[in-house]
């Protein structure tokens, strides 16, 4: 089995998170009373503790009609009459999904039978719940209700933020481009061997290419330390989108290429496409030009002057 690493959480994952938390921080949050909670059961037929979706046990609550959408408050806010009770199984099941649209879909369907429920008690649940939904008010307005001048301020202070978490992360990944270099110095000579041979290996004429289908290469970027991204960090920093295996596009940038782990990370990723996405076209001209011409830059960075 292959060793699955963690992922590696980064600012801008976050920027959908604070979209929504700016969203539900100005979605009005109305505490019921008891009277007010005791209606809610009644019409919704069940007890304290239940999930109004299985009728197992239930200690979440779920919005019928959702704070956010896009990154955008839909006008619908937190009281009890957009609350019913539910459990997490149910809760993740629906997701961001309307109610009419979710509970009568056959995955769902055949969710809650394995929980015990028969169709006729679906059918029943799915009434008394779309009858809750449907006495919900209808969604604020919330431009309407604040002006157009605080309204544009709000959307202005979100994307800042957000803005302000894309420059942090580039900072943070100048700093981690040097703990990474600087933690991994003793390597460099390793690197500096491993591309002086594969540049010998490609240089060599072409009935040696059914080394390069073999694990030797693959193998040998891991132990370096180079990952398999799909090319995406050469990509970020020299390649800005376009195709990563092309032999004339890699001649236009390989002069500024500077960063020695950004470039074995291509090297790996293009070899992976090449060996295991792209067996049936075989080993082509252009394929040796962009590998000589990558282990060639890769041997010059890691010349310890």
């Amino acid at each position: 089995m292959k060793y699955k690493m963690p992922s590696k959480a980064d600012l801008n994952g976050r920027s959908s998170t604070i979209s929504n938390a700016f969203a539900i921080s100005i979605t009005p949050y109305i505490t019921p009373t008891e009277a007010e909670i005791k209606e809610s059961y009644d019409l919704l037929k069940i007890k304290e503790g239940q999930c109004a979706y299985c009728l197992g046990e239930g200690n979440s609550k779920d919005h019928l009609k959702p704070l956010v959408r896009k990154g955008m408050p839909t006008g619908y806010i937190t009281a009890i009459g957009n609350l019913v009770p539910c459990c997490s199984s149910c809760n993740s099941a629906k997701g961001a999904k309307e109610f009419k649209e979710w509970y009568l879909d056959p995955n769902n369907i055949a969710r809650l039978k394995k929980k015990g429920l028969d169709d006729s008690t679906i059918k029943e649940r799915f009434e008394i719940i779309a009858a809750y939904e449907d006495k919900i008010e209808p969604p604020l307005d919330y431009e309407q209700i604040v002006g157009k001048k605080l309204w544009n301020e709000y959307i202005d202070r979100k994307k800042r933020l957000i803005a302000i978490l894309k420059e942090d992360q580039e900072f943070c990944d100048r700093l981690n481009d040097i703990i990474t270099k600087k933690s991994r110095k003793n390597s460099i000579s390793d690197i500096h061997r491993f591309a002086e041979k594969w540049c010998s290996i490609f240089d060599e004429p072409p009935q040696n290419a059914d080394r390069i289908f073999e694990d030797e290469l693959g193998n040998e970027c891991v132990a370096l330390g180079f990952e398999m991204d799909c090319g995406q960090s050469f990509d970020k920093k020299y390649s800005k989108g376009e195709p990563l295996n092309r032999a004339d596009l890699l001649e236009q940038t390989i002069d500024s290429v500077d960063d020695i782990w950004s470039l074995g990370n291509a090297i790996f990723s293009n070899w992976r496409g090449l060996t295991y996405w792209s067996f049936e076209s075989g080993f082509t001209d252009e394929n040796r030009a962009w590998f000589l011409m990558a282990f060639r830059r890769l041997k010059d960075l890691s010349c310890e002057k």
